[in-house]
């Protein structure tokens, strides 16, 4: 009988699609316990061993089979609220991880601190802060309009931080009407139809605005539409395939001249924003909601006249949904401070800085008071409300102007009913806008 040399077996492993006629030299067909011996030569093969013990305690012996077990990693959110000292300048965020609940901490890098609302310059002589929105969260990211640069000699700049690394994303450019000097300030950015909308304001005194589209990933940064003259792109919501923005008419630019408007535009469709309503005198739109098939329009109230909060539909009819009550004469100074949707209805902030201050609910069909300001630091102006792991906050931001009693000030509640005031755990600094939670 012939003699048969092999020094290769096992050597190319297991193939188990090949017939076996057809394999190559040194493969098998299944070997379940097999393992090439480290100590032989070629061909040399032998069973394959247990594991020794896990820790060497217990029994000592092997151990002679296993499940892939998945690992989870220890995750952390991370709560954040841009901070501002009395005078509006940026401190940083005051990062909490039990949502308030126990003080927070102040970080003033990774991330770098958010735009002060001291930027806006066009907010002078407002009875309280409007700041705008200058953050905002996309696929567990924060973007936010970075305060590191001079007003009129650098370009506003947006950051990102991931949790762990904060980078710059993009500059806004300058303006055609008063380039070369950059844009002034970043006021208010929303996350969506996958990517980011951002509103501006231009120039040394603020008069012009813009809007742009950003891309959250390469930075790629698009204006949307032509510029906005006085009132100045303020607040955004995108429904249904639209972009809407309210602008806002600040004392000293203009005056009674300009009236506050309501404009829209489909990105990547329209080239220019169409106007769907023009508003009373410092009428100014303090906040957009897609709520029910409806766009709810929160206004400050103008010369004479109680603050609105109007709808739009879908067929261009404008409503009123709620007028404040107001203490006497009703100025600018009074308004529907900002809206969200939290558990299926709708709240608005009503405001007053003499007497008044509540959260309104609207629960599609019926309107009623979630909470109410009795006086003191509770009557601060609530100009954010803002949702997060079945949370609604309210939140003040800015100085205020020196009308609030209170500037800094913050509530929770997890139904809508049930209320807590978190201010003492945000170390006494003011809010200024941006609001973001990311997960690292």
């Amino acid at each position: 009988m012939p003699k048969l040399s092999t020094y290769s077996i096992g050597k190319l492993g297991v193939n188990v699609d090949t017939d076996p006629v057809h394999s190559d030299d040194g493969q098998l067909s299944k070997a379940q316990n097999a393992i090439r011996d480290p100590l032989g030569g070629d061909g040399a093969l032998r069973n394959r061993p247990g594991l020794v013990a896990l820790n060497g305690s217990g029994s000592g012996g092997s151990i002679s089979g296993g499940i892939g077990v998945p690992l989870t990693k220890v995750s952390t959110r991370s709560m954040l609220l841009a901070s501002s000292n009395g005078s509006g300048f940026a401190d940083g965020w005051l990062r909490s991880t039990t949502a308030y609940a126990t003080n927070a901490s102040l970080v003033t890098s990774n991330p770098a601190k958010c735009r002060g609302d001291s930027k806006l310059t066009i907010r002078t002589g407002i009875g309280y802060g409007f700041v705008g929105r200058p953050a905002c969260v996309y696929k567990n990211r924060l973007y936010y309009a970075a305060d590191g640069y001079t007003v009129s000699t650098d370009a506003p700049p947006i950051r990102v931080w991931d949790g762990t690394v904060d980078r710059e994303l993009t500059k806004i450019p300058a303006s055609i009407t008063y380039a070369p000097t950059p844009s002034l300030a970043i006021v208010s950015m929303i996350a969506a139809n996958g990517t980011l909308y951002v509103s501006v304001i231009d120039g040394a005194t603020g008069i012009i605005g813009r809007v742009f589209q950003v891309d959250p990933d390469t930075g790629t940064i698009t204006p949307l539409g032509g510029e906005f003259l006085n009132p100045v792109p303020y607040a955004l919501e995108y429904a249904n395939g639209v972009l809407w923005c309210g602008s806002f008419n600040f004392v000293g630019l203009g005056g009674a001249t300009y009236l506050p408007t309501l404009s829209f535009i489909r990105p990547g469709i329209d080239t220019a924003w169409t106007l769907a309503q023009t508003f009373l005198s410092y009428q100014n739109v303090c906040a957009l909601k897609s709520y029910n098939g409806l766009l709810y329009i929160a206004l400050t109230g103008s010369l004479g006249n109680a603050a609105l909060l109007k709808t739009r539909s879908a067929l261009g009819v404008l409503a009123t949904a709620q007028t404040a009550s107001t203490s006497g004469g009703a100025t600018f100074t009074n308004g529907y401070l900002a809206l969200e949707v939290f558990n299926g209805n709708l709240y608005a902030v009503e405001y007053d800085p003499a007497t008044t201050l509540r959260i309104r609910k609207f629960n599609g069909t019926t309107w009623s008071t979630a909470f109410t300001g009795v006086g003191g630091s509770t009557l601060a102006a609530y100009s954010q409300l803002l949702v997060d792991n079945g949370i609604l906050f309210a939140a003040t931001s800015g100085p205020g102007g020196g009308v609030l009693t209170d500037p800094n000030a913050l509530l929770s509640t997890p139904d809508g009913t049930t209320w807590t005031d978190q201010t003492s755990h945000t170390l006494s600094e003011n809010f200024a806008g941006g609001f973001g939670v990311v997960t690292s």
